[in-house]
This record gives C-alpha cells, structure tokens and sequence, in this order.
C-alpha cells in the first residue's frame, strides 16, 4: 500500500476528534468500509458529545451497515494527525486533524448472528455481504493479513494479527474477542498503543 503524499500547504489544528472503529473478522477476513474517494479503513465513527465510545460504533456499525454488533475489549489506542489529501469546498487549503482512534473487537450480535452462520446470502467466498446504507461507502470482507486501510500505522497492526493467527488481546474490563479471530498485539494493558506523528490521509 503507498502512503500518499502530505500537502505543503494545510491549516491549523483546530479540535480533537474522538474515532471507534471495530475490528470484525470472519473466515481469515476482516470488515473495511471503503470511501468513496477509495480509502479503506476499519468501520466505525465519530463518537458524539455525552455518548460512549462502544455505543458509538454499536450506532455506526447499525446506521451504515445495518449490522447489530457486541462491542468487546479494547484493542488499539491510536493518537496522530493527518492532512486531508484535499483542501475544503472554498478553495482554502486542507485542515490539518488531530484524532484519538480506538478500535474495539465486535462480534455480530442479534438479528445479524444469522448473516454469519448461514450460507444464503454469502458470496462466492462464503462471507456474508454487508451492504452500505449510506451513500459515499460501500464494505468489503478483506485478507486479514493485508486489510490495505488507513492509517499505514494501523494497517500494519491489522495485518499483524494474521501472523499470530487471528488472536487478540485487549485491555482489562473489556468483553471477549470471537468470530474466528480478531485481535491486539502487545502493549501496556494489552492494549497496543501509537504515538503522535503527522501524516497524510
């Protein structure tokens, strides 16, 4: 995967945005959610003023994919900055982002047990299509050891998993990470955690 180019011209900082991302792995593969500028990254969102981290993705993962999920353990804390490949409607340069990501195990919960244990529906693949419900995204099930999402740091700890056979820790309080794998590396509290750096999108 190349990593793209940071602009030389991008604005000030300007807030801290709160990300959940889930870590959903079925059959050796795991769950992107794809822009429609074609970047990949674990599905999830913006966690709202007042609301939960967990019950941030449990809305996201609902709103976007129509899936209803069970948050488990917290695997990967991620703070960094990046630059927008490409600046706003008025013309200005991008604006440069300070973001808190965190990534949890989820398992499908409810209703969307069935699209994992039967066959109709699933593609030639065998997985269960998931298809987006808001326009500018779609889903795709990727190989667990090369997911190809954003950031670059990220995407390595994903594809890391695979090495270690879809296994995954997670910090202390958290529930359990199922579905045939999903995943953390090591870290203080089993969570793995990266630094700050300034990258582009």
């Amino acid at each position: 995967m190349t990593t793209p180019s940071r602009p030389t011209a991008f604005r000030p900082i300007k807030r801290i945005d709160l990300i959940a991302r889930g870590l959903l792995v079925h059959r050796g593969h795991v769950l992107v959610c794809v822009s429609e500028h074609g970047h990949a990254y674990l599905p999830g969102g913006h966690v709202e003023p007042g609301e939960a981290a967990a019950g941030a993705l449990r809305r996201e993962l609902l709103e976007e994919a129509g899936l209803e999920v069970r948050v488990g353990r917290l695997l990967y804390v991620e703070e960094a900055g990046y630059v927008p490949s490409a600046g706003g409607r008025d013309g200005k340069p991008p604006r440069a982002r300070h973001q808190v990501k965190l990534v949890f195990a989820v398992e499908p919960a409810g209703a969307s047990r069935r699209l994992f244990h039967v066959k109709r529906g699933a593609g030639a693949d065998g997985l269960p299509r998931v298809v987006s419900l808001e326009e500018g995204i779609g889903f795709q099930w990727r190989p667990l050891g090369k997911p190809g999402i954003v950031p670059v740091t990220m995407n390595r700890w994903v594809g890391g998993l695979a090495k270690a056979g879809g296994r995954a820790r997670g910090g202390r309080g958290a529930g359990a990470a199922r579905g045939n794998g999903g995943g953390a590396g090591a870290g203080e509290g089993g969570v793995v955690w990266r630094s700050w750096g300034l990258e582009a999108e």
